[in-house]
């Protein structure tokens, strides 16, 4: 994937552009609705050429990235782009083996905050993402930490000291 930090606002808008049957898209047009949706991101932003969202084009089709089935047609001299697959999405796909395990990895790291002051809200959190991607992180920790949570000024200062 891209390190490029408007990179998934490209692939969502390119995935917008690929899912729409009633509107050619050719590579200018891409371009153009990339550079729109990034300028209303970020009004600084210089955009994006051709080469990037060639790039982008790429990394969407290989099975590293979405996997996804875009067909480019021709039409004369020019070529446009889209989905083969009407009902096909980005935003549809499951996750695959290394999302999961980055994602359970991630459970992982929020479990030791469980039970801290100012950090009641991970464990709703925690539920969500379980329930939300089907994942069972129940894994015996790596690290551990002590906490006593009965220590002096602990409830009264670490809050406001860690949101400092």
């Amino acid at each position: 994937m891209a390190t490029n930090k408007n990179a998934v606002i490209r692939y969502q808008v390119l995935d917008k552009c690929f899912s729409n049957f009633q509107k050619k898209y050719f590579i200018e047009d891409l371009v153009e609705a990339c550079n729109d949706a990034l300028s209303e991101y970020d009004s600084q932003t210089s955009g994006v050429q051709r080469r990037q969202v060639m790039d982008d084009i790429s990394f969407m089709r290989d099975s590293l990235g979405y996997d996804a089935p875009i067909e480019s047609i021709r039409d004369g001299r020019r070529v446009y782009y889209r989905y083969d697959d009407p009902d096909f999405s980005i935003n549809k796909a499951p996750l695959n083996a290394g999302e999961a395990q980055q994602l359970i990895d991630s459970i992982t790291m929020l479990n030791r905050f469980k039970n801290m002051p100012g950090f009641e809200w991970i464990e709703e959190v925690i539920k969500k993402l379980e329930v939300s991607f089907k994942l069972n992180s129940t894994t015996s920790e790596v690290i551990g930490f002590d906490r006593n949570i009965d220590l002096k000024g602990l409830r009264e200062f670490f809050t406001p000291l860690f949101e400092a």
